[in-house]
């Protein structure tokens, strides 16, 4: 080889092995180094072809690479018709075989026959020199030069540089090769580990990857949906035309909104049932096509959840009515605005639920929700609006005032559940005025719990006012708590025993005396401190100087030598509920030198039922100070005999309702003498409440009732009477 000769094949590995290291193996690269060989040794042409191997038998023979020297039409990147064994001629045939042992072959093209002549002297080939390219012993390619001069041999170096080429390309086909499959497994490996589907198409929708994920979430095997189109396959039927319509928009669009964007839409699994997933499309564009890689994820336990926190949000789980937050959303949806709301409050739930427990009450509102649905008319509707509140929201064509008087009625009916029957009050509370639904629903409760007006009550606007001057008067009394302001005093009624006329003690009453409204009814202030979240602040207030006071008188009679009475104190059930009751009031006790066995604490039977344990449990804790404990107002709750055996109880405080009608209604005579009999069989002390005349106290001391409380033995008085107040002395 010439000194020339050498410096070309230099120059030409150099260039082949820089360009194919830029990753342009089969790209500019080769065809730049074709061109180089062609121009240095005065070739007409240059290139490289390679066999694929189709579907069915025969070969197809691909130009990947070429160089024409100027007048003659380029090869170019085009595919030769695929020949099978059958079709081709014995040439032909001849040339595989030879190909395949791996032989060079030349020659002039006036020699040929059949095809090949034909195909050669289309592309004006005169002489040709191939060299087969190798890729792991199989005939992967050739690599073909030409020249026009039949009777000029071949040049030595363009000989070698030629079987070079062949080399180097075989050696870079097998390293893309080894690459090629390594990718493979390496894809495989991530396709098969994924645990989302991955479902690969062209821009046809021909499915062309199916991975092992994309399996088991859409029950087809892989085999049987690659070639397939992706609407016939996983696209529910309804959606179909619409997934072709947006796959053209697609294509055509330069400005593509769909890539890199999680979509949630319908897919259909094989056995035709469809189910939510979220999607993600990532896009690949080749030379001529354009490929897409869909990512999909099964989220019907996502939606499922969903469904299940919307429903916690939007519906009551009992009655499967909407909730508050529900009901307004779907009354936004209706064209048409509210023309009415009747808002139904079921107060004795509370009571129910403390004495039976919630897996009582439970399935009585969803009874309650069942029969309120007979008082639906048209397109009204119903929800649950709160814990012991039903709401119907009604529309055009309906009267508020009417389905309030249905509701009403309902309820005179008793209810039954588990074996017991009862009635359960009902205050209904009406919005006439057409407007907004929160607004409307804020006037029917107004309604509904505006005092003094009966139990179903249409909203006006002194109810505002009243409402209003509620809300000044919560202003007030917090005032006055807060400053311990002396407009809040203390009264005290005597208790007295039914033998002896002693005054055994007296009940600690608060009253209001407001600056500019003067007395306000006990009744009132109490009820607003309770709904205001204030009676805590209110009893702990009342207990202090209570027991300041029952301190002070009884310091002046053991110096009279006079023996104690004792104090009697209310306890509401956030005082109860309190984790340091009991350590603030023996507190209280030292810091005035009371004794304990000086206090006797009153609570209601609300109060016990509502948290019955942590009730007993402060009980206890009061009697270890020496103090006793009583029940007020006994016989107004539910099962008030059933829970006297269980509590440490020390006085019985008979209602007042029972004695106001125990000279003319037998049935409350029998009925106080049973509650006696029962709280002495207990050890437990009687305290007839309501006393207000002489045949009242005659028949509870002849039923046997310990003490009696009430008008005709001593009306409520400030401090300094109740400390002279006598033994025996009667009301005037």
């Amino acid at each position: 080889m010439t000194e020339v000769a050498s410096s070309q094949l230099l120059w030409a590995m150099n260039a082949f092995i820089a360009q194919a290291d830029d990753g342009g193996l089969w790209g500019e690269a080769l065809e730049q180094v074709c061109a180089g060989i062609g121009r240095e040794f005065g070739l007409s042409r240059v290139a490289l072809f390679e066999v694929q191997q189709d579907e069915h038998p025969g070969l197809g023979v691909v130009c990947r690479a070429d160089w024409a020297r100027p007048g003659l039409d380029p090869i170019g990147r085009t595919r030769h018709r695929t020949i099978a064994p059958d079709g081709a001629d014995d040439l032909q045939r001849d040339w595989a075989a030879r190909r395949i042992r791996g032989e060079v072959i030349q020659g002039l093209t006036r020699d040929l026959t059949g095809y090949l002549r034909a195909y050669f002297e289309s592309r004006q080939i005169v002489r040709f020199y191939t060299v087969p390219v190798m890729v792991g012993g199989h005939w992967w390619g050739h690599f073909c030069i030409a020249h026009d001069d039949p009777d000029l041999p071949w040049d030595e170096a363009a000989v070698s540089l030629c079987h070079l080429m062949a080399g180097m390309v075989a050696r870079s086909a097998e390293c893309v090769r080894t690459e090629r499959e390594l990718n493979e497994v390496t894809l495989r490996s991530m396709l098969g580990s994924a645990l989302d589907a991955v479902i690969s198409i062209d821009e046809a929708g021909m499915i062309l990857e199916f991975n092992p994920a994309a399996e088991r979430i859409f029950g087809y095997e892989r085999k049987a949906v690659i070639g397939r189109t992706l609407g016939d396959t996983i696209i529910p039927p309804r959606y179909a035309t619409a997934h072709q319509a947006g796959l053209r928009r697609y294509l055509e669009s330069t400005t593509p909104r769909i890539l890199g964007r999680r979509v949630e839409l319908q897919g259909r699994k094989a056995d035709g049932s469809v189910f939510p997933v979220e999607l993600t499309v990532t896009e690949i564009r080749g030379a001529t096509r354009r490929f897409f890689t869909a990512y999909l994820r099964d989220i019907s336990n996502f939606v499922e959840a969903q469904e299940a926190l919307e429903r916690l949000a939007y519906q009551d789980a009992m009655t499967g009515l909407p909730n508050r937050a529900g009901l307004v959303r779907m009354v936004a949806e209706v064209p048409t605005a509210p023309t009415g709301v009747v808002v139904v409050h079921f107060r004795d739930l509370d009571v129910l639920a403390a004495s039976l427990g919630r897996e009582f009450t439970e399935p009585v509102a969803a009874q309650l929700a069942q029969r309120l649905r007979l008082a639906l008319r048209g397109d009204a509707m119903l929800a649950r609006t709160g814990e012991r509140e039903f709401a119907i929201v009604l529309f055009r064509g309906s009267d508020a005032l009417a389905a309030g008087r249905s509701v009403d009625a309902l309820f005179q009916a008793p209810l039954e559940s588990e074996g017991r029957r009862f009635y359960l009050r009902a205050r209904i509370g009406i919005a006439r005025e057409q407007g907004q639904l929160e607004h409307m629903l804020r006037d029917a409760e107004m309604a509904l719990h505006a005092q003094g007006r009966g139990h179903a009550v249409v909203f006006d606007q002194s109810l505002r006012a009243d409402h209003q001057e509620r809300l000044a008067l919560e202003t007030d009394l917090r005032d006055t708590i807060l400053r311990r302001s002396r407009d809040l005093y203390m009264v005290f009624q005597p208790i007295v025993c039914c033998k002896t006329g002693t005054v055994m003690g007296f009940e600690a009453l608060a009253r209001w005396s407001h600056p500019a409204l003067g007395n306000v009814e006990p009744s009132e202030f109490v009820a607003i401190a309770e709904a205001s979240g204030l009676s805590e602040q209110l009893g702990e207030l009342v207990l202090e100087r209570a027991v300041a006071a029952c301190a002070r008188w009884n310091h002046d009679r053991a110096s009279l030598g006079l023996g104690a009475r004792y104090v009697s104190v209310n306890l509401s059930a956030p005082q109860v509920m309190a984790p340091d009751l009991v350590a603030r009031i023996a507190n209280i006790l030292q810091q005035v030198n009371l004794k304990g066995e000086q206090v006797l604490f009153e609570l209601t039977e609300s109060t016990l039922l509502s948290e019955p344990e942590k009730a007993v449990e402060v009980m206890v804790q009061l009697q270890s100070l020496g103090c006793k404990v009583a029940i007020d107002d006994f016989g107004t709750g539910y099962s008030s005999f059933s829970y006297l055996q269980r509590l440490p109880v020390n006085v019985l405080k008979i209602d007042r309702s029972f004695i106001r009608e125990i000279v003319d209604n037998s049935r409350s005579r029998r009925i106080v003498g049973v509650m006696v009999d029962l709280a002495h069989a207990f050890g437990i002390e009687v305290v007839a409440e309501g006393v207000e005349n002489d045949a009242a106290l005659n028949e509870v001391v002849a039923l046997g009732s310990d003490c009696v409380q009430g008008y005709l033995v001593g009306r409520p008085m400030r401090e300094d009477d109740a400390r002279q107040w006598p033994d025996g002395g009667r009301a005037g």
